[in-house]
């Protein structure tokens, strides 16, 4: 009797798989591959929005020395944006005039900031640059632009559109955005398309 259950329990152990046919094989990984091709874009497209995010957060803690040395000067401040330098910077207004009657302005180090923020000219490229309604780069020719900080911490109205050229690259097509300030709160609010002045 013993004999005859060994020999079935062979027979029965012999007739079981232990692998994976080819076939089996060849969908799992055909399964992988069409998975990676759908989830990949996906996580690009989270990658450059999350870039997208990070530039106007760090722009936006850029802009808050401005404001802190706006309140503690009891100063105007100038928040200057060099188009060709692609940086943005301080200017303190330093009491004095030029021989137009303009108020003077020189650069400006802010404690527990950075003296320059400057974003990546092939990544984000400016298109608007709204201020109170006007657009300081309507003519194309523009250098720099600004916008002002008064010594009780509030802003002028600023809008900037500008292109993610590596969505547009991405995509085929101008992915367009939008940083408008909030005047009280001296900070960027990111959009996803243009934004115009009211």
């Amino acid at each position: 009797m013993v004999q005859v259950v060994q020999k079935m329990s062979g027979l029965h152990h012999n007739n079981c798989r232990t692998g994976f046919s080819l076939i089996e094989l060849i969908i799992v990984i055909a399964l992988i591959g069409v998975m990676t091709m759908i989830v990949t874009p996906l996580l690009r497209t989270e990658d450059l929005a999350q870039e997208r995010a990070n530039f106007v957060n760090q722009l936006n803690s850029f802009v808050i020395g401005a404001q802190y040395n706006a309140l503690v000067s009891g100063k105007i401040n100038r928040v200057v944006f060099d188009f060709k330098k692609s940086q943005v910077y301080i200017e303190l207004q330093i009491g004095q005039v030029d021989a137009q009657g303009q108020d003077q302005y020189e650069a400006v180090n802010v404690d527990f900031n950075e003296n320059i923020f400057s974003w990546n000219s092939a990544h984000f490229k400016i298109k608007d640059f709204f201020v109170n309604q006007k657009n300081e780069l309507l003519d194309g020719n523009s250098d720099q632009a600004w916008y002002y900080l008064m010594p009780d911490g509030n802003a002028q109205n600023v809008i900037i559109n500008f292109y993610d050229l590596k969505d547009s690259e991405k995509y085929h097509e101008s992915a367009e955005y939008s940083m408008v300030l909030n005047p009280f709160a001296a900070q960027f609010k990111l959009y996803e398309l243009f934004q115009q002045p009211a």
